[in-house]
């Protein structure tokens, strides 16, 4: 039988009670999460649904780790969560990796942008099933029961210090999965839509368009730092622009590649499309912030900036000073 309300009920409280000295993960337990990158997360509020890979036409922005994919072809039917953010999946593709970085795959997850689903509600459900560490891994099918749910190791699931001498073990368990046999309905499910920086949200409410009314609300900044974004590749952590110039500032890789310089390519362009301004630039490894000139002033113009050949940021940029996050 299917999990049921009261078991999912009994499972939230119990977990939250555990982890309640713990502020960054102690709300885990009443959530699952997808994480996708900016342009899927905008194709998924557009359908309304959590499409499994194997009834998707084209694949938008492919992270998926193609090993592993081919390891266990029958997942490919599924809607796919887990329990918790940051496991090996994020820790692979979070942010944007330089090239030169030995983990920089050809697509990678540059806006990272985690949609939060209420556990109870999905959990639930008699097309719900659950793996004990990564599906692509199980060369199984996932479990649909009550029975197997109580099986699941949570204290490994939600275990967030460094590993033990069950490190393996335990990172196998972290991405622990929720699947859906088919398309998920976000409406019913979808609690928030968390962004690392408010520079993400500005990109992914510009790239929603007129959709980005209807989610406004629900796209938030991440509420305690690390709490579901590990932040250890780069990204962009600060935008102003004052009489045509542009400052930008960076969150550095935790582990930088051995390089001197890295390229951010500008772009200012009018929302009808005329480019005003293209212009690269090579950035100083360890330069935190700076500052680059001759930019329109013009107040009506939207900014489109890559870091090393992928997307950090598309909208616009307000004159007055922007929140640093």
């Amino acid at each position: 039988m299917p999990v049921s309300i009261e078991r999912a009920n009994k499972h939230v409280d119990a977990w939250t009670t555990k982890l309640k000295s713990l502020s960054a993960i102690r709300s885990w337990p009443r959530f699952l999460f997808h994480a996708a990158q900016a342009e899927v997360v905008v194709e998924i509020l557009k359908t309304g649904q959590l499409i499994p890979r194997e009834l998707q036409d084209h694949l938008v922005h492919d992270v998926a780790n193609q090993g592993a994919i081919a390891s266990n072809p029958d997942a490919l039917q599924y809607a796919r969560m887990y329990f918790r953010p940051k496991n090996m999946f994020h820790l692979k593709t979070e942010g944007i990796k330089l090239i030169g970085d030995q983990y920089r795959d050809a697509l990678q997850m540059s806006v990272p942008i985690m949609l939060v689903f209420d556990l109870k509600s999905v959990l639930i459900l008699p097309s719900t099933g659950f793996s004990i560490g990564k599906l692509a891994g199980a060369f199984e099918a996932p479990n649909f029961t009550e029975e197997f749910f109580d099986t699941i190791p949570f204290a490994d699931v939600y275990h967030d210090a460094a590993p033990s001498s069950r490190g393996n073990e335990i990172r196998n368990h972290r991405m622990s999965e929720v699947v859906h046999n088919g398309p998920l309905e976000v409406s019913p499910h979808l609690k928030y839509i968390v962004c690392r920086s408010t520079f993400d949200r500005q990109t992914l409410l510009h790239l929603l368009g007129p959709l980005a009314d209807e989610y406004r609300q629900r796209i938030v900044l991440e509420s305690t730092l690390c709490s579901t974004f590990m932040r250890k590749a780069t990204y962009i952590s600060n935008l102003q622009r004052e009489d045509g110039e542009l400052t930008i500032g960076f969150h550095l890789p935790v582990r930088p590649p051995d390089l001197e310089k890295f390229t951010v390519q500008v772009c200012q362009y009018r929302h009808y499309g005329e480019v005003l301004k293209t212009a690269q630039y090579r950035w100083p490894i360890g330069l935190k912030q700076g500052r680059i000139a001759g930019f329109s002033d013009d107040a009506d113009t939207l900014w489109t900036i890559n870091v090393d050949q992928v997307l950090a940021f598309n909208g616009s940029i307000p004159h007055s000073k922007s929140q640093v996050f």
